[in-house]
């Protein structure tokens, strides 16, 4: 009997996955929380600026780096949501710290709507318009909008409106220079993204209707436009998972639109005619997440979240070189040097925190197996017999259940064939979720294929009062009284268990009733939960291949999802 653990040890155990798990999260958290090139906007001035942090980085008309602002200076703490710039050159951006309570957080882990109130009772907390000369703001309606989650703006520079894209209260809001309230749309708006205004138009990325929306704006609402509207996924573009739409930008005669997975990443760029056909895609580097579109002069830019890049297009989509950050370049390696560090020590600690739960499984098994009472093994001279003699009376597997056994092996392995054909060629393009499903289906399959083939092949002797098990020619065990255990459907001798019953019969039942069950009488009866266990303490070598297997998949995949062997290198 092992010594059962002490409360202190218990609770030291614990202490440790806590620990490790709290390391996960907040280096996961301090990961994700470090900035990102996302939104960039071009200044009626045609200068172009590109937030990074609480930092605003200015460029000219000729992409050369004008200045840089420290929105600090105007109580930004971090660019949350979209900016926006007015006529006159004055900025329109969110102000103050963004907390999320708990619920939230949920809610917008969950992507439901957003229910908190979309103001602020306080002029510090909420949108605010603000001079970048005098580097002063004044609130931004009475009382200021307050924004808490996803939104996306765009300003009208004949009028100074704004128009207000509240993407998690499913909203597309119209409001004065001064952010009074005028017009609102809200019916069929599915988390509303980018969008443009232009001559009485406005286009919404409507992400989970699929579609760019058209809205006719008068003075007295914003009406939908069915003519104008398409959907963003047609069927000629094979867009697959590629449907969810969340940027868009108009170009002369052309709408291009950047289609999301389901994850919301690793986008696609897509070009359209004015009027929703499709022209084709855009062609992107490899591994890029397009975020944000600009259209400077004659050249369309395009923000890469993953990539920390500016990519530069013509307006025909032929990729020119990349935009020279200057000094922002500087700033995104810091951070993504930052970002690498967290990336690592949180694989580091899943990496343990996995190995930790496996080694508690091994432990846990070991000593439940080691408190159970021991079966009799069988002597030497049982388990030395002459296979060969003729007073051994053998069962063999049924014929009609060989049978069906070898054309379940035939089936699994013209699947596994097929499947190996068919899926090669598109390999490279399989998510990694898929590579993970693949990788641990496998050897799930493997195993599954043998264990048939064995069942197959499988033999019953009887001696006297001796039983035989024979799994294969060089696998036997034999046994007799106490020694012998079994089940409803299974029956062992010291480290080798027979099926002897399925759906299916395996063996004659006429020939179990003459020859075997008799010779249970003073057999080991146990349940079937203690049959499993027997099995994993007979085969202890199991038990180890599957844990390894599982806790190399997991790493496998953790190093493909946090690109583990690129911070190693």
């Amino acid at each position: 009997m092992e010594k059962e653990l002490s409360p202190l040890a218990i609770i030291a155990i614990l202490i440790l996955f806590v620990f490790l798990g709290a390391q996960v999260f907040l280096n996961y958290q301090a990961a994700t929380e470090l900035p990102r090139l996302t939104h960039i906007k071009r200044a009626p001035n045609g200068h172009l600026y590109v937030p990074l942090g609480n930092e605003l980085y200015e460029y000219g008309q000729n992409l050369i780096h004008h200045r840089t602002i420290g929105l600090d200076k105007l109580g930004v703490n971090s660019t949350s949501g979209e900016f926006a710039f007015f006529s006159n050159g004055e900025l329109l951006i969110r102000q103050g710290e963004q907390e999320l309570s708990f619920l939230e957080n949920l809610e917008r882990f969950f992507r439901h709507a957003n229910r908190s109130p979309d103001t602020s009772d306080t002029n510090h907390n909420g949108l605010v318009r603000c001079d970048l000369e005098s580097m002063s703001c004044v609130p931004f309606g009475e009382p200021p909008l307050n924004l808490n989650r996803t939104f996306h703006m765009t300003v009208d520079w004949q009028t100074d409106r704004v128009f207000i894209a509240d993407s998690a209260r499913h909203k597309v809001k119209l409001l004065s220079s001064e952010g009074v309230q005028l017009l609102q749309a809200e019916g069929g708006l599915k988390f509303p993204n980018k969008l443009r205004y232009i001559d009485g138009l406005l286009y919404v990325a409507n992400t989970n209707r699929h579609e760019v929306t058209v809205y006719q704006v008068t003075d007295t609402g914003i009406i939908r436009d069915d003519k104008r509207s398409f959907r963003t996924d047609p069927v000629e573009l094979k867009a697959g998972s590629y449907r969810w739409p969340a940027s868009l930008l108009l170009i002369n005669d052309e709408i291009w639109v950047i289609n999301y997975d389901s994850g919301m990443a690793n986008g696609k760029a897509v070009r359209f005619s004015s009027d929703g056909k499709l022209i084709g895609r855009v062609v992107l580097p490899d591994a890029s997440d397009p975020f944000s579109m600009v259209l400077l002069g004659d050249v369309i830019l395009i923000s890469d979240y993953n990539n920390s890049r500016i990519l530069r297009y013509s307006a025909l989509g032929e990729q020119l070189d990349a935009m020279d950050l200057g000094p922002l370049a500087e700033r995104i390696s810091e951070y993504d040097g930052l970002r690498e560090q967290y990336n690592f020590w949180m694989v580091i600690f899943i990496a343990l925190f996995v190995l930790a739960f496996f080694i508690g499984i091994v432990v846990g098994i070991r000593q439940s197996l080691g408190n159970r009472k021991r079966i009799p093994q069988p002597s030497l001279a049982e388990q030395h017999l002459d296979l060969g003699s003729p007073s051994i009376i053998w069962l063999e597997v049924l014929p009609k259940f060989q049978q069906q056994i070898r054309i379940v092996i035939w089936l699994v392995g013209a699947v596994m064939a097929m499947a190996v054909f068919l899926g090669m060629p598109a390999f490279p393009s399989l998510p990694r979720q898929a590579l993970l499903l693949m990788a641990v289906i496998l050897p799930i399959v493997v195993m599954v294929f043998l264990a048939i083939n064995r069942l197959a092949k499988q033999k019953i002797g009887v001696l006297g009062d001796t039983i035989i098990l024979m799994a294969s020619k060089d696998r036997y065990a034999a046994g007799s009284g106490k020694s012998i255990f079994y089940s409803h459907n299974q029956i062992g001798v010291a480290s080798l268990i027979l099926t002897i019953k399925t759906n299916q019969p395996v063996f004659s039942e006429d020939q179990l009733v003459e020859y075997v069950y008799p010779l249970l009488k003073n057999a080991t009866s146990l349940s079937s939960e203690q049959m499993m266990w027997e099995g994993l303490r007979n085969k202890p070598w199991m038990t180890f291949f599957w844990t390894v297997a599982i806790l190399v998949v997991l790493l496998a995949y953790l190093a493909m999802e946090y690109n583990w062997f690129e911070i190693a290198i």
